[in-house]
């Protein structure tokens, strides 16, 4: 018979990602940290010290640089320096040349660092370092590692063997933009050979894991068949005091925004072409479109589309804003822009789960037939359409009703359904698979 483990249950969270590094990867095990007390689960996260220099770019440690700990009753989160390692060094210096580039890159992937970039050498040099000292001293009962990057798999795999911590690994997303995800994925060369690499090290790193959990159910079968493990369903999710301290706004505009990254692969112009039909046929209507989030390899492209369409005098367009703003924004808009990936089935970005907790009417398009579709009607949290002329008549009814009704702050959706994503209820669930997994 079992004997079942009576006392709070340890667990060791690696996670490069955290804040205050504001990046939608930190959310989800800062989310994990917030919640996990409350199930019994005494959490210990190891991240890196993520800290400013003066000129707002991550400082470069010395290898001797202090360990930094934060520690009460539901949490622990031990910071360690990020510094340059001799291997990193040699790397760098490796590929200041051409012709050595391309070798060490290759030997890179053929040892198993995954992970572009030397920094990332240095990273797990860092955590392999101080994990060893560390767990000679500390027990746990279970060890994850979130993915990206791919060394937080690796080490896992090595630290079990030495240690026989069981562990499991947390997918975000899986490896390089999500390819694998594909509707009929066609690899050439390149990726052909990095595929096989990323497969077979991940096959063998996964081999030692209990089990890995994952964002939808579409990628989980993806996964499964790579690392031939069982796979369980956490998605992303959002925070439940998220809008707490967000005021609605009087405005004279009826607002369409899209908050968040967008990729060449999204379908934007759409949009863009339905506002403009809008505005043609009804040139009173007060509508302002709003693109905050932009990255530099879109501003171009999303400039052309609004001088094509004639909507410079409508749209702001702005990179990365502060968060506060962003979700005053996300607040007051009366419709959120979702663009699914229709070719990517079971993709769905930490954004739409932010837009749900806004209660705010989501637009996706097009039908992605998969996760977004579900998630739209299960929480009635807006619509999914696939025509520009269906989003043509959905603006146009929306904008009758805000202009009936404007600043009463109406909100939508299923609130039962909805909370099934927040950060609580989802830790919530992994907590009772870790549990599972101890108890036996």
């Amino acid at each position: 018979m079992v004997n079942k483990k009576k006392y709070t249950i340890k667990l060791l969270i690696l996670s490069y990602h955290y804040l205050p590094m504001n990046v939608i990867a930190s959310y989800r095990p800062a989310g994990f940290i917030q919640h996990l007390h409350k199930f019994g689960i005494y959490p210990t996260i190891v991240t890196h010290r993520w800290e400013l220099d003066e000129n707002q770019r991550w400082i470069i440690h010395n290898i001797n640089d202090e360990v930094k700990i934060e520690k009460d009753n539901k949490h622990q989160i031990i910071r360690i320096p990020h510094y340059r390692t001799f291997q990193g060094k040699v790397n760098r210096l490796l590929e200041k040349y051409f012709i050595s580039r391309q070798f060490i890159i290759l030997f890179r992937w053929l040892m198993g660092y995954l992970d572009p970039g030397v920094e990332q050498i240095d990273s797990y040099i860092s955590y392999k370092k101080f994990l060893i000292e560390h767990l000679k001293s500390n027990k746990y009962d279970m060890m994850v590692g979130i993915y990206s990057p791919h060394h937080h798999i690796r080490l896992c795999y090595k630290l079990n063997k030495r240690f026989k911590i069981p562990f499991f690994i947390d997918f975000r997303d899986v490896w390089p933009d999500n390819r694998i995800a594909h509707i009929n994925y066609e690899p050439n060369f390149y990726e052909g050979i990095q595929d096989f690499i990323n497969q077979y090290y991940w096959k063998k790193w996964m081999s030692k894991a209990s089990y890995f959990t994952i964002t939808s159910n579409p990628w989980k079968n993806v996964l499964k068949k790579i690392v031939c493990k069982n796979g369980f369903v956490i998605t992303n999710a959002y925070d439940n005091n998220l809008f707490i301290n967000i005021n609605k706004i009087e405005k004279d505009f009826f607002y369409i925004s899209h908050i968040g990254t967008l990729y060449p692969s999204q379908d934007i112009e759409s949009l863009f072409k339905a506002i403009k039909l809008v505005l043609e046929k009804n040139n009173k209507f007060r509508i302002k479109l709003n693109l905050i989030g932009v990255k530099s390899n879109m501003e171009n492209r999303l400039k052309k589309g609004i001088i094509k369409y004639n909507l410079g005098k409508i749209t702001s367009i702005e990179k990365r804003i502060p968060r506060d703003k962003a979700l005053e924004l996300i607040y007051n808009s009366d419709i959120l822009y979702y663009p699914t990936w229709p070719n990517i089935p079971g993709t769905y970005s930490g954004k739409i789960f932010e837009y749900l907790a806004s209660k705010n009417k989501i637009l996706a398009f097009p039908n992605d037939n998969s996760v977004i579709s579900k998630l739209l009607h299960e929480t009635k949290s807006g619509v999914i359409l696939n025509s520009t002329s269906e989003i043509i008549k959905y603006i146009n009814f929306e904008y009758s009703k805000w202009n009936r009704v404007k600043n009463t702050n109406q909100k939508w959706g299923n609130k039962n359904c909805i909370k099934k994503y927040s950060r609580e209820n989802q830790t919530k669930c992994l907590s009772d698979i870790i549990k599972d997994e101890i108890n036996g």
